[in-house]
């Protein structure tokens, strides 16, 4: 006990400590920081001052403000940011042709304000492994038609997936390969050479394919009626 200290109250810079919740040699303390967030921290790194200052948010703001112009060079979410706008506005983007070039834009809010993209990103589920996605494709980049996505998600969402309804059940063509044994590249092939999707799928491979008759009578048997 000659050891404790009471830090109720006391501020270490964006922390107030709220109460002691670990004793020991590593005792540890909740505060409340300035940001709204509560934070568990060691009291030695406290008390050391160049340690823990505050739940983390102080961190990623010094991240960012220590880069040069509107504090977000030299991060991933700012190489994100100007992708975005480069395949929207440059016409020398080799992807402008898909983005900007079919009318799809960056919001105003962001177009001119890089710090509102950087704190949209921070509050709505940034991280390393995921990339910016769009709900709607027809649509461009704003709040709220983004979300940060796995790779396999965003593969799922592409302008260029084939969609195919039948008897009211409507699933993505590599969906319909999987559950009937047959090449995704078969169905979307078929299709670009302008087979009606119904057909792209139940129809048999050539000679020498490896769709089993099981395969094909059970595609037969779920398009049963189907004109």
């Amino acid at each position: 006990m000659g050891n404790f200290k009471d830090l109720t109250g006391q501020r270490f810079g964006r922390l107030v400590a709220v109460k002691k919740i670990e004793e020991g040699k590593h005792a540890k303390w909740l505060f409340q920081c300035d940001c709204g967030n509560e934070h568990v921290a060691q009291q030695a790194n406290v008390l050391g001052g160049r340690h823990t200052r505050s739940c983390g948010c102080l961190a990623r703001e010094v991240a960012v403000t220590s880069n040069t112009t509107h504090g977000m060079c030299h991060t991933r979410v700012y190489a994100i940011y100007a992708g975005v706008k480069s395949r929207c506005r440059n016409k020398n983007n080799h992807a402008y042709s898909v983005y900007g070039g079919r009318g799809l834009t960056v919001c105003d809010e962001w177009l001119n304000d890089p710090q509102s993209f950087f704190d949209w990103a921070i509050n709505n589920g940034y991280a390393d492994n995921l990339t910016i996605d769009r709900k709607d494709n027809d649509k461009g980049y704003s709040p709220d038609n983004c979300r940060w996505s796995t790779a396999k998600e965003q593969s799922r969402n592409r302008r260029s997936n084939v969609v195919i309804t039948v008897n009211g059940t409507t699933k993505l063509a590599v969906d319909w390969a999987r559950e009937l044994n047959i090449a995704p590249a078969v169905i979307t092939k078929r299709i670009r050479r302008g087979w009606d999707a119904v057909d792209a799928v139940v129809m048999p491979l050539k000679p020498g394919g490896k769709r089993s008759q099981d395969d094909f009578n059970k595609a037969k048997l779920l398009f049963a009626g189907v004109q």
